[in-house]
C-alpha cells in the first residue's frame, strides 16, 4: 500500500491518507461488498468467485458506490451539500 501510495503522491501529486487509513478502507470496502452480494441471496462460495472474476469496472462502480454511501454516512447533520433534509 505504502509503494502505490507514494508512488501516486509523486506522479499525481495531491493529499492522500496514511497506508494503514488506506489499508483499514479496503477491508471495510472489501468486508461490505462481500456483504452485499451475500445479501443480494448469492452463496458464499459463489461471492468470493464473483468478486474475484468481477470486470474491473464494475468493481471500480463497487468502489465509488461505497465511497458515496461513506461519505453520505460520515457528513456532518445541516451540512449544505447534504442535500434536501428529510422529514
Amino acid at each position: 500500500i505504502r509503494c502505490v501510495r507514494d508512488w501516486f503522491l509523486e506522479t499525481v501529486g495531491g493529499d492522500s491518507d496514511y497506508p494503514k487509513v488506506i489499508w483499514s478502507a479496503f477491508n471495510d470496502f472489501s468486508t461490505d461488498l462481500f456483504e452485499r452480494r451475500l445479501g443480494e441471496g448469492i452463496d458464499e462460495d459463489d461471492v468470493l468467485e464473483d468478486i474475484t472474476r468481477m470486470p474491473v469496472r464494475e468493481y471500480l462502480a463497487c468502489v465509488s458506490l461505497w465511497l458515496d454511501d461513506r461519505d453520505r454516512s460520515e457528513r456532518p447533520r445541516g451540512d449544505s451539500n447534504a442535500g434536501p433534509a428529510g422529514p
